[in-house]
């Protein structure tokens, strides 16, 4: 079977089955979004999700903020919001990054989206669905073994539970 073939058959006049020719459909703006935490493979995801990028398609720069990092911190509750607050800035200024490359690329709809949550993972896959992302880029975070079994692959959880597309950048 080709690949411009699909399962689907109809039937002749003389009702023999015959394939159904694939119809391309191309969907105009389209919703990309990237995952950036600042390493080297979130730099190579946006590369990737910035050169797929048309024109009339737009492009969320996502860093999320694991609210979870700051429960050793309990003890000092304004030194635990002097580090949120510092993350905070740090991912605002990240993404600021990523939306200046755009607009040197000559690149409009580019957006920067900071998620702030106990649970970043689901908190990401949420706003994809709302916003209707078509494909989300994500390079791997380069946890060891321990930390992928205490914290879990990130990445994973996002190419396994995402209703869209993901392409993984390495």
């Amino acid at each position: 079977m080709s690949e411009y073939e699909q399962l689907e058959t109809s039937e002749d006049d003389l009702g023999t089955a015959q394939p159904v020719p694939l119809q391309a459909v191309e969907k105009t703006n389209r919703i990309l979004m990237v995952l950036v935490d600042g390493s080297e493979f979130a730099n190579k995801a946006f590369l990737k999700a910035i050169n797929a990028k048309r024109p009339e398609d737009t492009l969320y720069i996502c860093n999320a903020v694991r609210l979870f990092d700051t429960i050793y911190l309990d003890s000092d509750p304004d030194l635990a919001q002097e580090y949120m607050k510092r993350l905070e800035e740090g991912g605002k200024a990240l993404c600021q990054y990523y939306v200046e490359e755009c607009k040197k690329r000559k690149e409009p709809n580019c957006h920067q989206v900071i998620i702030t949550s106990d649970y970043p993972k689901e908190e990401i896959l949420k706003f994809a669905q709302e916003k209707g992302v078509d494909t989300i880029y994500v390079g791997p975070r380069g946890l060891n073994k321990v930390q992928r079994i205490l914290l879990g692959s990130f990445s994973q959880y996002i190419i396994s539970h995402a209703s869209c597309d993901v392409v993984l950048v390495k």
